[in-house]
């Protein structure tokens, strides 16, 4: 998959991109967590998608010295997944 399919394979919903503008997040965080992030199932059949310590290291091994200042920020964010591919959610851990 290229770094242009990859949010075209997944459709973000109106209340995403309104949390994704609000927070501030830019859409290659959204793409990285969809490429590298860890995948936890829900009872009501979405899935979390995060960046653990594994994937934020692969994360930082893909983009090498190229990786943004503010990566902080990224590094703490997750999404929400529909399970027909729909992101439903962006958010900061606290």
């Amino acid at each position: 998959m290229t770094h242009t399919d990859i949010l075209s394979s997944c459709r973000v919903s109106r209340h995403a991109k309104i949390r994704q503008s609000q927070r501030g997040v830019p859409d290659i965080a959204l793409e990285l967590l969809v490429k590298f992030g860890s995948s936890e199932s829900s009872f009501d059949g979405t899935e979390r998608l995060y960046f653990s310590e594994r994937d934020w290291k692969r994360v930082k091994k893909h983009f090498g010295p190229w990786m943004p200042n503010k990566s902080g920020k990224l590094r703490d964010l997750y999404l929400i997944l529909a399970d027909d591919g729909t992101i439903v959610t962006v958010a900061h851990k606290h």
